[in-house]
């Protein structure tokens, strides 16, 4: 797939997590900061997990084919890169599991 491609898939993908706002009217994604550790510092990359994770669970749900594992791996990256420390990089990654697995029900 070219790189054309691959960037109009992705601008679905989030276009489309953007306009389902979670697929459905519910949401039991946790959001207490007392679940995750979260503090007022960190709860821009925290609120990027759960949209990150919508995006992955919503484009399942629709059928486009979109690697989940790969994104979050991706999104995990981008978050190691800005210089988030390890101990919170697994408080992101414990918030993205939950809203993901939330959404789609499975574990």
């Amino acid at each position: 797939m070219n790189r054309l491609s691959s960037t109009l898939i992705a601008l679905l993908v989030v276009a489309s997590g953007a306009l389902t706002a979670g697929c459905t009217g519910e949401s039991n994604v946790p959001q207490n900061s007392l679940l995750t550790g979260a503090t007022a510092m960190d709860g821009e990359a925290m609120a990027r997990s759960v949209r990150v994770a919508t995006t992955a669970a919503c484009a399942q749900t629709y059928g486009l084919a979109v690697d989940a594992t790969k994104l979050k791996a991706n999104y995990l990256s981008y978050e190691t890169r800005r210089g988030v420390p390890r101990a919170q990089i697994v408080a992101i990654k414990n918030r993205y599991d939950a809203a993901y697995e939330a959404l789609t029900g499975t574990r």
